[in-house]
């Protein structure tokens, strides 16, 4: 009986010892306190949990590899800024303090970090060369994917305030207008949000520099002070400091220039062109210069002013009179001062392809032999006196390679121009060379007295053997521009006009030439006739009613040459007195009403007053 008790309780304490035995070896299990991504940066923390915490000693594991030496013995870790080096398989283990033999091994978290996203700093227009009192805007970029980013701006290490520097910060931009040289260093910026990622790596430095403003300027080339009409005429806007990306706009008279433009003229970027200058073409000229939009960064030229002579006192002449010319062709040019034959002494110069003014051998001659051995010496020559206070005209002087020329006088042609056409091969003994306009033939003298409008379109020089072409020049298309330049219509006292009243027409045109040629005035009403001779001014005495409606002019000269003014309506202008009388006396009724109805009411409340403060006693 005794031993049976003996054995029972012996089994119940083996039964005990094996239950606290197998439940001490349960495995530890391992997790990350951190949900979510983890970029670099972020700190980190393991938790192994195991039971009684004290009973065991913790050995921590990464890729198999034991972390001892780097890690301590607790069962909890901290990687306080995770780097991308501590990605990975991490493990835990233990061994119990009284039987170290035994280890028993937690579950595996494998540890993902990402890189931080970086920020990204850029100037809106592109550079970081910026100029005084211009406006700077940086802006800041942090990873696309999130849009909830906010960001701290740094100016040479040191983080920047709202009105640090007249400094302004707006969602992912940073500006500064009115710019000094106080605001040039190094900028950087960073982007934060509430999750993860929190914020990202500082952007790459951005340096700025403050520069003093360019200056934009106009100048003509050649530089003269004076053009004569027909002359080759090149406007060029130059910005001192390289700036890219720059666009261009021309004004004339404050007036902008913009496609399409006058015949003759031609615009490429900063370089403004006119072929042959005409009347109209005076004037004062500037450029602006702008990238992105105007109202990013604008400069803007002096003035240029733009005048124009019919003809120099200086006069240029030339054998053989051939302006376009094959190669090794010599030319004799000779100069003379009319009114002064004593003068004899001049200096020659050449604007080649870029304009720009050269000195020819023949310095202080009155003559200069010019062998044009190539196209390289095509360009515009002219003579100027010793002391270089007046000049000839420059003449445009062009070789080609061609085997036929066409020789043209300066394009464009204007109306009423007395002209010569030329066409000429390099063996003019053999073969006979004519000129033709629109396929057709021209005269056997190759020319036009004077041009007309008609006469604008396609030429070529065309080379025969007896009937047999063997060679043309390209076909050219030469343009013809209108005599007058405008013709304008104004109409006094103006366009609303009473019956009785007396209207002056005046039509006022303006020419392109320097041809004196008379002009006629033709004036319309309703596309009919109503006068035609040399007064510009026409005058309606006593408007009636059938005079009313639609008028023009038209000024005219000779051989054709014709242009027409805008049209104009004349209209009869209402009479605004009875209406306005009706208005004012409609007023007037109503303020009398309304007093009226005032004075009434104040009445009737004096009235109620009187009643309440003596009220009629009731006969008993």
């Amino acid at each position: 009986m005794w031993s049976r008790g003996l054995r029972r309780l012996h089994c119940l304490r083996l039964l005990c010892f094996l239950m606290f035995y197998e439940g001490g070896r349960s495995q530890p299990i391992l997790s990350l306190k951190q949900e979510g991504d983890i970029f670099e940066g972020d700190s980190v923390t393991f938790d192994c949990q195991a039971g009684d915490p004290d009973a065991w000693q913790y050995l921590w594991l990464r890729d198999g590899t034991n972390l001892h030496e780097s890690w301590d013995n607790s069962s909890t870790q901290m990687i306080k800024r995770v780097t991308l080096a501590d990605r990975g398989s991490y493990r835990c283990y233990i061994k119990r303090k009284a039987d170290p033999i035994e280890e028993l091994y937690s579950n595996t978290i494998e540890l993902q970090v990402s890189e931080r996203p970086a920020a990204e700093i850029t100037s809106v227009r592109g550079w970081s060369d910026v100029f005084k009192n211009e406006r700077l805007v940086l802006q800041c970029t942090g990873d696309k994917k999130y849009n909830d980013w906010s960001y701290r701006w740094y100016k040479n290490g040191e983080e920047l305030q709202e009105g640090h520097g007249n400094g302004t910060a707006k969602g992912n931009t940073w500006s500064i207008d009115l710019i000094n040289e106080s605001h040039g260093g190094t900028y950087v910026c960073r982007g934060e949000r509430s999750r993860r990622p929190t914020y990202t790596q500082r952007s790459k430095p951005f340096n700025v520099t403050v520069r003093d403003r360019p200056m934009l300027f106009l100048t003509m080339r050649p530089a003269w002070q004076t053009v004569y009409y027909g002359e080759m005429v090149t406007l060029s806007c130059q910005m001192i400091a390289h700036i890219p990306g720059l666009q261009y706009q021309w004004y004339k008279d404050g007036d902008r220039l913009q496609a399409p433009y006058p015949i003759g003229h031609r615009v490429e970027s900063h370089i403004y062109s006119i072929s042959s200058v005409a009347r109209s073409d005076q004037g004062e000229y500037k450029c602006q210069a702008y990238s992105g939009r105007p109202s990013v960064q604008l400069y803007a030229s002096d003035p240029l002013m733009l005048k124009l002579t019919e003809h120099p006192e200086v006069s240029l002449e030339w054998t053989p009179m051939w302006t376009v010319l094959f190669a090794g062709e010599d030319v004799t040019f000779s100069c003379r001062v009319e009114g002064d034959s004593q003068m004899k002494t001049f200096r020659w110069f050449v604007a080649a392809a870029n304009n720009s003014k050269q000195t020819l051998s023949c310095e202080n001659t009155p003559s200069c032999p010019v062998t044009f051995s190539d196209k390289n010496q095509s360009g515009l020559y002219w003579c100027e006196t010793e002391l270089g206070e007046r000049r000839s005209k420059a003449v445009d002087f062009t070789v080609t390679a061609d085997m036929v020329a066409l020789q043209t006088p300066p394009l464009p042609l204007t109306e009423g121009d007395n002209v010569t056409f030329g066409c000429r091969t390099q063996n003019p003994t053999k073969y006979t060379a004519k000129v033709f306009h629109e396929d057709q033939e021209m005269l056997p003298s190759g020319g036009y007295f004077p041009v007309e409008k008609e006469h604008e379109g396609r030429y070529k020089c065309a080379v025969f053997s007896d009937q047999t072409l063997l060679n043309s020049s390209e076909e050219l298309h030469i343009p013809v521009r209108d005599f007058f330049s405008s013709v304008t219509l104004s109409v006094f006292p103006g366009l609303f006009v009473s019956e009785g009243q007396t209207v002056n027409l005046t039509c006022e045109a303006l020419k392109n030439s320097f041809l004196d040629l008379p002009v006629n005035y033709s004036f319309l009403h309703e596309g009919v006739l109503i006068s035609a001779g040399t007064d510009a001014v026409y005058s309606l005495s006593n408007v009636k009613m059938n005079s009313f409606g639609t008028y023009s002019c038209i000024a005219s000269s000779e051989h054709g040459i014709a242009k027409e003014s805008a049209v104009l309506k004349i209209r009869l202008a209402r009479d605004w007195s009875p209406i306005i009388r009706y208005a004012i006396g409609s007023v007037l009724l109503l303020c009398l009403i309304g007093v009226m109805t005032l004075i009434h009411i104040r009445t009737t409340e004096a009235s109620d007053a009187s009643l309440v403060v003596n009220p009629r006693r009731t006969p008993a």
